[in-house]
């Protein structure tokens, strides 16, 4: 095979390696709009230059004949990928079903069968020849009806795709009309050359200017690629946002007039998009004419509106902001209409629920309070009548009736801790609770709860340490919460730690605050530490909840549940903190702290 020297091998050579690049760097951004068909659109320039650089360099008639028919395969494609391409950035995918594709193949197909067979039936080329006259041997042809029937179709693709980028040009923001207007301009400049080539009216009559056209193609869609980062956003996104919105849009101009509404506007004001476009604010919003003359010439605003729309009212969310051009002049107004009447209404559900659980829950409390009260007088009666029995007062007592009088103050016990934890929860959470605050020694209060409670433990052949340093600073708190917040963390550690081997430390420390919001200051650690049962996992979170009872599911163990619940608030009332750490079968210390402070702290 036989080549010659052309000069123009190096601007083909350049329209290649730049079409190359280009439908490499659109694969990676195939997922997006138009990303596929622009791909093999410039992957069909490629193929185009290079087979014509092919065609040009090749002598004998036959070599330039098989080049002249498998550019073929790059020239077919072109305008159908164009065409795909911009139907594809200007949103009109729906033109594009299975179908329109399987239609838009057809004449490709067609096409490339009979240039492939033209020495059968010469509807492609008449006659071809190889023409000497000028600086190098050129393929030179008549053309017959199938090449001009395919000319004329590839014009209407061409321009029917460039039809569609000016409407995208007129319809879009300025980013995307600066994308649609490169897209134009490197559209136009191979179509020209196409035109001076087919009709003979270039200055090289044995060229195709259209390759090297290309070339300025490539070096256009390069600048949109990343100037404007074409195939990074498209402006179908604008479009699919805009009118697939909830929310109402509605753009005004200077003139007060609707130049762009999406459905959702349409449908809440009643109007069609088409026949609003172009009319007058007045006209558009007519059945709202004094929401119209309140905020005429108003450019920025928020606010709540009644609509009557068919049965029901409507709220809504009416916002207005300004819109300026470049040079930052006023160029209109956006309306923003936001249909918040179902969020309305499960707010004022929400209120009555609420407003319901409160007054629920003040009725639980004035409850807890009266049979707290009630109960207490009955029970200091039965108290008092029964340590008036076991006096032998009334009379004599034996052995069977002392051992029901001690079940009687047993349970009397255990029902005088319950209203009187019933009474603290209840004026607590109605904020008819104040601490009594004095300057007080810590360590004293320790003395007072071990002594109170040591019977209990030794009843359980339990042991209690205790290391709390008499010289700890003094703190300003209630020294009877403080002594029932020990109680209860100490009573909670003797039910819950095994007898016998079971062994309970209370300790006390004055340190930095380590574990407070703001770490300020001092505070003293207490702790109460068993070698218990421990918390299970799945019960920590609601350790402190209210009635909650963790390892208890038999009830044996005496309690209310509402010791660990009310000990919080205490703490949290002197402004401390409490916590604790467990471990199944391991033991668990309780953790809680008081500020060290005078009065005035």
């Amino acid at each position: 095979m036989d080549w010659q020297y052309v000069p123009y091998l190096l601007p083909l050579g350049l329209a290649t390696a730049t079409s190359i690049v280009l439908a490499l760097y659109a694969w990676k951004h195939r997922r997006v709009s138009g990303g596929k068909a622009f791909v093999l659109m410039m992957a069909a320039v490629a193929i185009w230059s290079f087979l014509y650089a092919l065609r040009l360099s090749a002598v004998g008639l036959e070599q330039k004949l098989l080049w002249a028919k498998l550019r073929y395969l790059g020239i077919l494609v072109v305008p159908t990928a164009w065409f795909v391409f911009a139907l594809r950035y200007a949103g009109m995918e729906k033109w594009l079903s299975r179908r329109g594709l399987l239609l838009l193949a057809v004449e490709p197909v067609t096409v490339f069968s009979l240039v492939m067979t033209n020495e059968w039936h010469r509807l492609f080329w008449s006659s071809y020849w190889v023409d000497t006259q000028g600086p190098f041997a050129t393929f030179s042809s008549s053309h017959g009806t199938a090449f001009w029937g395919h000319t004329a179709y590839s014009y209407v693709l061409v321009i029917g795709g460039t039809i569609f980028l000016v409407q995208t040009v007129i319809r879009s923001p300025r980013l995307y009309r600066l994308q649609a207007l490169t897209l134009l301009a490197s559209a136009v400049s191979p179509l020209i050359g196409n035109i001076v080539s087919v009709f003979g009216l270039s200055p090289f009559p044995h060229l195709d200017l259209t390759p090297f056209a290309f070339t300025l193609t490539g070096i256009g869609l390069t600048y949109a690629l990343f100037r404007f980062r074409l195939l990074d956003i498209v402006p179908v996104a604008r479009d699919r946002v805009i009118e697939g919105m909830r929310d109402g849009v509605v753009v005004l101009d200077a003139g007060n007039r609707v130049v762009d509404i999406n459905p959702a506007a349409c449908q809440l004001i009643g109007c069609d998009s088409e026949g609003a476009i172009g009319m007058s604010a007045d006209e558009v919003f007519s059945a709202w004419p004094n929401l119209v003359s309140q905020y005429r010439g108003v450019d920025k605003a928020q606010t709540e509106i009644q609509i009557d729309k068919g049965r029901e009212p409507r709220s809504i969310d009416l916002r207005i902001s300004p819109l300026r051009d470049r040079r930052g002049a006023p160029s209109g107004r956006l309306i923003m209409l936001s249909d918040i009447t179902a969020r309305k209404k499960v707010q004022a559900e929400l209120q009555q629920a609420t407003k319901t659980a409160e007054d629920a829950n003040r009725a639980k409390d004035e409850f807890i309070s009266l049979v707290a009260h009630e109960l207490r007088t009955p029970m200091n009666s039965i108290m008092g009548s029964a340590e008036l029995i076991a006096c032998e007062v009334i009379g004599p007592v034996n052995e069977d009736q002392i051992d029901c009088l001690e079940i009687i103050d047993a349970n009397v016990s255990r029902m005088s801790v319950l209203v009187s934890d019933l009474s603290d929860m209840s004026r607590i959470e109605t904020g008819d609770f104040s601490l009594k605050c004095r300057e007080m020694s810590i360590s004293k209060v320790v003395d007072a709860v071990t002594q109170s409670i040591q019977p209990q433990i030794d009843k359980r052949e339990q042991t209690l340490e205790t290391d709390v340093p008499d010289d700890l600073p003094m703190i300003w708190a209630d020294p009877v919460r403080v002594e029932q917040i020990l109680m209860n963390l100490l009573s909670n550690a003797w039910k819950f730690t095994p007898e016998e081997k079971g062994r309970i430390c209370l300790r006390a420390e004055c340190v930095e605050d380590r574990w407070g919001e703001n770490g300020e200051g001092r505070v003293i650690h207490l702790m109460v530490e068993d070698n218990g049962i421990g918390i299970r996992e799945e019960d920590r979170s609601k350790v402190f909840d209210r009635f909650f009872r963790s390892g208890d599911e038999t009830g044996h163990i005496p309690g209310t549940g509402l010791g660990l619940s009310i000990s919080r608030s205490l703490v949290e009332m002197h402004g401390g903190r409490i916590w604790f750490e467990s471990e199944v079968q391991g033991g668990t210390t309780f953790h809680f702290t008081i500020p060290v402070g005078e009065k005035d702290k």
